[in-house]
């Protein structure tokens, strides 16, 4: 999965990136151009009990990339910033970071924050250059539809579409949340609209911030977070002791940082199964919804071509019996068929013939 951060500058995006990859922190001014990491989930509980189970071979933890894009001008900036555009086609989800500390950088119109206002301003930023890409669409394809082409019934179906987009656009609904035919959703998944994707927003606070009302902070968002980004980086860069103590201090009970790709995943409609054995122990990730057909293309494209049956064990169940023998025995694996719909913590056994 390929998950994009994107946010004003001086957000709080670039020390998220850093603390999530584990490598230096940079400076957002520093940063004029995408930056990418492999982001390897290693806190996954699930995967390091099945790993200590079965001490297999080989270990494959979950893992996405992460890209970390130059900050866009707050609005009335004086200043210019990146242009969202560049992000259509290159990730699948996107990260929203808002900003709640305050700042004199980048020349924000206000110092005091307002995660409110800037989420706000963020979410019509990013509608707005779906509203200008529906819109080229349709003034090429009022041209296009009316030239005598083979492809002029199919360009008149396009063109309604996306006036149909375009119009609700305007309306400030994202694509998401339009009511479309599963043909129109179909007919539009290659533009790469911005609003078509999954949204998380994670509000970055300081030291001292106060969490702010997520609920309250309007947007298309399949979830929502707090978290003192900087602290909590400066944190986990220490030993446990140490960490323990200052925290203490600090008055800080838990950490939202450990547990945030947990987050992240569920926030972004992604649910992870395991394949498990003495050779390895892999983590996969599928969007909430998909059938076991679709878990075992994520294996392997032959897996889904020849599906027969999965054999199926829930997470629990099987740390429960103890081993797989065993939850065979107390009828806790069962075969499915490629209509299951495959649920978090899932262990699949592929059966398939090609």
């Amino acid at each position: 999965m390929r998950v994009g951060l994107v946010g004003f500058k001086g957000a709080g995006k670039s020390v998220l990136f850093d603390a999530l990859r584990g490598g230096p922190h940079a400076s957002a001014a520093e940063l004029v151009s995408t930056r990418v990491a492999t982001v390897v989930h290693e806190r996954d509980e699930r995967f390091l009990i099945l790993a200590d189970m079965y001490q297999p071979k080989k270990l494959s933890p979950l893992g996405f990339d992460l890209h970390d894009f130059p900050g866009m001008a707050p609005p009335r900036s004086t200043e210019a910033g990146f242009k969202p555009s560049q992000v259509r086609d290159e990730v699948q989800a996107l990260v929203l970071v808002v900003r709640d500390f305050a700042t004199d950088a980048y020349f924000y119109p206000r110092v005091e924050p307002d995660a409110a206002k800037d989420t706000k301003e963020l979410v019509a930023e990013l509608l707005i250059e779906d509203l200008e890409a529906a819109n080229r669409r349709v003034e090429k394809l009022t041209i296009s539809a009316q030239r005598p082409t083979p492809k002029r019934e199919d360009e008149k179906r396009q063109l309604a579409l996306m006036t149909k987009i375009r119009d609700q656009l305007e309306q400030e609904i994202p694509v998401k949340e339009m009511e479309l035919s599963r043909e129109e959703e179909v007919g539009i998944r290659g533009f790469g609209f911005l609003s078509a994707k999954p949204w998380f927003l994670l509000v970055s606070g300081s030291d001292d911030s106060e969490e702010p009302d997520l609920a309250g902070l309007a947007g298309p968002f399949e979830g929502r977070v707090f978290l003192r980004t900087k602290l909590e980086a400066e944190l986990l860069e220490l030993d446990e002791e140490e960490r323990a103590e200052f925290m203490e201090d600090l008055g800080v009970p838990d950490l939202v940082l450990p547990g945030l790709l947990d987050r992240l995943l569920s926030g972004l409609g992604m649910l992870r199964f395991y394949t498990v054995g003495p050779t390895e122990v892999h983590v996969w990730e599928v969007e909430r919804g998909a059938n076991a057909v679709a878990a075992a293309g994520k294996i392997h494209t032959d897996l889904a071509r020849g599906f027969i049956r999965a054999e199926v064990v829930a997470y629990d169940d099987l740390v429960q019996a103890g081993d797989m023998r065993a939850a065979k025995a107390a009828g806790t694996v069962r075969l499915e068929g490629k209509d299951y719909i495959v649920k978090d913590g899932d262990i699949l056994d592929i059966r398939f013939n090609v």
